[in-house]
This record gives structure tokens, sequence and C-alpha cells, in this order.
């Protein structure tokens, strides 16, 4: 486990894998029953943990780390 994964809240990790599969900040909110306030906190927080510039820098951080993948909503399976 890296020293990233360990930083990271399951809300945090939650947030990130939704946005890395597309979603705005008012979806995640809605698919995790949350205030956008709370998501776009989330978001800053990772991006603070992970060094990154913004949500999709931060996007591809996590994945490169193995934090979350991303998925095409047509195919199933996690594109590596």
């Amino acid at each position: 486990m890296t020293t990233a994964t360990r930083e990271l809240t399951e809300r945090e990790r939650e947030v990130i894998s939704l946005a890395a599969q597309g979603l705005t900040d008012e979806t995640i909110g809605v698919k995790l029953f949350v205030s956008v306030t709370t998501v776009r906190k989330a978001l800053e927080s990772v991006y603070c943990k992970l060094g990154a510039l913004n949500k999709y820098h931060a996007t591809a951080l996590a994945v490169r780390r193995g934090l979350c993948t991303i998925s095409d909503s047509n195919n199933p399976q996690p594109i590596p």
C-alpha cells in the first residue's frame, strides 16, 4: 500500500473513483448522498495529498498509483 493510498480517506477514494469515470461534481454528490460542496472539499483534499493541479491531473495520478481505475460505461471491465 502506497503512502497516498493510506492518506486518502474512504470518501476521497470514492470521489476520485467517480471523477475518474467522468462524473460531474453534482452527479457524484447525488450518487454519494452528499452536497456538491462536500464533493469539492474531498477533491481539494485529494489534490493536496496527490500533489495534483486539478481534477484531471488527480484522476491521472490516482489511476497511475492504483488508487482507482477508469471504466467505460459500455464496457464494464476497468481500463488499466
